[in-house]
């Protein structure tokens, strides 16, 4: 699974949607408190990263994002498939890591995989933050299409495949 409906959404996460909503809604209490999210959320995109692309190994120090490329038949492969930087905050960046992160729960050896529709969608708003009632939108978005077509987006489709495809023969 990748995340529940009390979590951010994978895009909303990479993004820090839910750093911006917790200090909006004043659950976040300082400044302090505030820059310590932000780079514990550095840190995590980058073990993320590093889980989900185990093949490049980091050069450096390991804060410019750079990565050394492997070698051989699986370098070629996978240089196809990616880049060796960690890709940026932004919906691009976060469209790249919700492919990742769906395929990668895919290849789990685990007898259900879950996806949450907002996952396969690359929605970066979550349904529901525990404990606000009023202030935030909780079980109010709208989907982006009609739910007849919902599962039928190309970037869906390329997601459900990809989960598939990983899925461990059974």
């Amino acid at each position: 699974m990748t995340t529940t409906h009390d979590l951010p959404t994978i895009a909303g996460w990479w993004q820090g949607n839910d750093i911006s909503w917790r200090e909006k809604l004043g659950l976040i209490h300082s400044d302090a408190e505030l820059n310590k999210a932000k780079k514990t959320r550095e840190r995590d995109r980058q073990a993320l990263w590093e889980a989900l692309t185990p093949e490049a190994k980091r050069v450096g120090d390991g804060s410019s994002g750079d990565y050394a490329k492997p070698s051989g038949e699986k370098a070629d492969q996978e240089g196809r498939r990616q880049s060796n930087r960690i890709p940026e905050i932004s919906e691009a960046g976060a469209e790249e890591i919700v492919d990742k992160v769906i395929r990668f729960v895919g290849g789990t050896d685990c007898p259900v995989a879950i996806i949450p529709v907002e996952d396969l969608l690359g929605l970066s708003e979550q349904p529901n933050i525990p404990g606000t009632i009023a202030v935030h939108p909780n079980w109010c978005r709208r989907y982006p299409n009609v739910s007849k077509s919902l599962l039928s987006r190309r970037a869906v489709l390329k997601r459900l495949a990809a989960l598939r495809s990983e899925r461990p023969e059974r």
